[in-house]
């Protein structure tokens, strides 16, 4: 008998460069850990006029990773782990 599962974000990796950001990279993680969607993050981050992309060798397994880049500045690679989380 198998145990029901759902995944879930269990960790959140950013790698950004040593300079200051025009976007606060805390809210975007705390937004991710607190069950905002990768795809809706994006979709608020694009309508704020910072552009959000998916990496291209994207959601291999249990990893989705994207990039942001506001006006002119160098783009942050964010790295999203999720895992299969058994249902009580």
């Amino acid at each position: 008998m198998s145990i029901p599962t759902h995944r879930q974000l269990i960790a959140v990796a950013i790698r950004s460069p040593e300079e200051a950001l025009p976007f606060p990279l805390e809210t975007i993680k705390q937004s991710l850990l607190d069950g905002v969607t990768v795809e809706a993050l994006m979709s608020t981050l694009n309508q704020k006029g910072i552009r959000a992309w998916r990496e291209s060798e994207s959601d291999q397994g249990d990893v989705t990773a994207f990039w942001i880049q506001g006006g002119g500045e160098q783009a942050v690679l964010i790295s999203c782990q999720y895992g299969d989380i058994p249902i009580h």
